[in-house]
């Protein structure tokens, strides 16, 4: 069956382009290399996909025999790019669909900030929150007069003739989460995004968000562009 998306894509289960095989030496091994070059909606999540992956098979397959002679399999994509450099322009889009790249905003505003998978900054704390509830989370704790945090358990039991005068206050306080914060991947935010030529400012200073949304639209039609380039219906 196939439906056009509101973005203009034609849905397809199956539209797939195989290039090679290519003689190749891998590893010491002579090999053979093909490229898979896919465009379709063959996971079934409702909008088109594109993937390049390779398959690199043994010529003599005795070695690899319970392998049916592969040798090396998946995103393959250097050996790709140096069998087939005709290829090499269009493994940027691998992952991407016709709603853009893979968690396109998500993604590239992470690997370029300095902040941790709970949007925490380094020593930075934020109340937890219970993830079935989404309610803060608070805890019953004892203190003293001077403020300290005091145990109450077996441990605090006490020999005396009268009973210690000590004031103990129990209140109810925030379970804290504390940021651990972590490196920007700058690199890994230009792949994301899939704009190598962005600048470190550029990724780095507030509004990145709507730089990417921005750019999105550009980015979409290069997109379109190239795929239909290789024969593929957008």
């Amino acid at each position: 069956m196939i439906s056009e998306l509101s973005n203009g894509s034609i849905l397809t289960k199956k539209q797939v382009k195989n290039y090679g095989p290519k003689a190749i030496n891998y590893d010491g091994e002579k090999a053979l290399i093909v490229a898979n070059v896919r465009w379709d909606d063959e996971c079934g999540n409702g909008h088109n996909s594109f993937a390049i992956t390779g398959t690199i098979t043994a010529i003599d397959r005795r070695k690899y025999r319970h392998d049916n002679g592969v040798i090396a399999g998946g995103c393959l994509h250097d050996e790709i790019a140096k069998s087939f450099p005709e290829l090499a322009p269009f493994i940027k889009w691998h992952l991407c669909s016709s709603d853009g790249p893979m968690h396109y905003v998500a993604n590239t505003v992470y690997h370029a900030s300095d902040r941790d998978y709970n949007g925490l900054a380094k020593g930075e704390k934020r109340q937890l929150r219970n993830g079935r509830t989404k309610l803060p989370v608070w805890q019953r704790v004892i203190r003293n007069a001077e403020g300290d945090e005091v145990s109450i358990g077996h441990h605090d039991w006490r020999d005396s003739e009268d009973a210690p005068q000590e004031t103990l206050v129990a209140t109810w306080e925030p379970v804290w989460t504390i940021g651990e914060g972590k490196a920007r991947e700058l690199d890994a935010a230009r792949r994301s995004a899939v704009w190598p030529e962005a600048t470190d400012e550029e990724l780095t200073t507030p509004g990145l968000k709507e730089r990417l949304e921005a750019r999105l639209p550009g980015l979409m039609a290069d997109m379109r562009r190239d795929i239909e380039s290789l024969g593929f219906i957008w």
